[in-house]
C-alpha cells in the first residue's frame, strides 16, 4: 500500500466510516473502494473513472481532493518505474565449461560388410521387379472390378445450434426536447457515466427521482458514477462540458450556455 491508499485507510477510519457505507453514500462499488485502497487501478475502466471515485469518496472522508489527486498521480508514475531493469547478461548467464574430447578417428568399413550391403540392395532391386511384373500381368487379365455397395445412411446428427451472442450496449436518444433530452441505453445491467469538465459548470444529479449530487465543477475536474437506477443530468453551462460519456458510448451535449436536462433511461431486459 503506498502513499495515497494509506491516507485513504487513515481518513476513513478516522472519520469511522466503513466502505459499505460509502457505497451507500456514492453508489461505487466495495471492491473499487478497496482497489483505491490498495492502489489496484487495474479493476477501472478508464483514468476518467479513478478520478471520478477519488473525488467521490475524498468527500466522504473529508480529504482535499487536489492533494488525493495529486498522490493518485505519483503512485501512477511509480506503477510505470516499478518494473525492474533487466540484469546485464554478464550476471544472468553462467559460464559454460567447454570439455575437450579426444577426437575418434572415423571407422573404416571392412569389405565384408560392404558386400553385404550391396548384396542386400541387390535383392532388394530383384524383389521390386518381381512386384512390379506381377502388376503388369494383372493388369492385362479380364477385369474384375467388384460391385461395392453404398452403406446405408446413418442417423442424421442434430445441427448445433448457434450460440447467441451479447449485443454491446447502445445509448438512444429518444426525446430531443428544448429543455430536456431523453437517452435510452440498451443491452446493459447497470449505467456507467463519466463526465470532464473544460469550464465552469453547475451540474446536479438525480437517481430515480433522489438527488445525490450537487455543486460547480471547475475545468479538468471529472465526475463518474456507476448505478442500476434511472438517471437525470442538469447542466448549468454545457458549454463547460468537455465529454458526456454513458457505458463508455460518447454523448453529445449542446453548444450553449442555457441550462437543460439529460435524461437517461435503463431499459428493463
Amino acid at each position: 500500500m503506498g502513499d495515497l491508499g494509506a491516507k485513504l485507510r487513515q481518513a476513513r477510519e478516522e472519520k469511522g466510516v466503513t466502505l459499505e457505507e460509502i457505497f451507500a453514500e456514492t453508489k461505487i462499488q466495495v471492491r473499487h473502494l478497496k482497489a483505491l485502497e490498495e492502489e489496484d487501478f487495474r479493476l477501472f475502466p478508464g483514468e476518467v473513472y479513478v478520478r471520478g471515485a477519488l473525488r467521490n469518496y475524498a468527500a466522504v472522508v473529508g480529504l482535499d481532493y487536489q492533494e488525493v489527486l495529486s498522490l493518485y498521480r505519483q503512485a501512477s508514475r511509480g506503477e510505470e518505474k516499478a518494473e525492474p531493469e533487466a540484469a546485464p547478461p554478464q550476471e544472468r548467464e553462467e559460464k559454460k565449461i567447454e570439455i575437450l574430447r579426444p577426437r575418434r578417428k572415423p571407422r573404416r568399413r571392412k569389405p565384408f560388410l560392404t558386400f553385404l550391403i550391396v548384396l542386400l540392395v541387390l535383392v532388394a532391386l530383384v524383389y521390386a521387379a518381381g512386384l512390379l511384373l506381377e502388376g503388369w500381368e494383372r493388369e492385362e487379365g479380364p477385369d474384375e472390378t467388384p460391385v461395392t455397395e453404398d452403406p446405408a445412411p446413418g442417423p442424421e446428427e442434430p445441427d448445433e445450434e448457434p450460440v447467441e451472442e451479447e449485443p454491446p450496449p447502445q445509448v438512444t436518444l429518444t426525446r430531443p426536447d428544448p429543455g430536456q433530452e431523453v437517452y435510452l441505453v440498451s443491452g446493459a445491467e447497470a449505467l456507467e457515466l463519466a463526465i470532464s469538465f473544460r469550464g465552469d459548470c453547475w451540474m446536479r444529479v438525480w437517481e430515480d427521482g433522489d438527488q445525490v449530487s450537487s455543486g460547480t465543477y471547475r475545468r479538468g475536474q471529472d465526475y463518474s458514477l456507476e448505478t442500476a437506477k434511472n438517471l437525470e443530468v442538469r447542466l448549468g453551462n454545457p458549454r463547460g462540458v468537455a465529454s458526456f460519456t454513458v457505458n463508455g458510448l460518447a454523448v453529445e451535449t449542446r453548444d450553449t450556455n442555457r441550462p437543460y436536462n439529460i435524461e437517461i433511461r435503463l431499459e428493463a431486459p
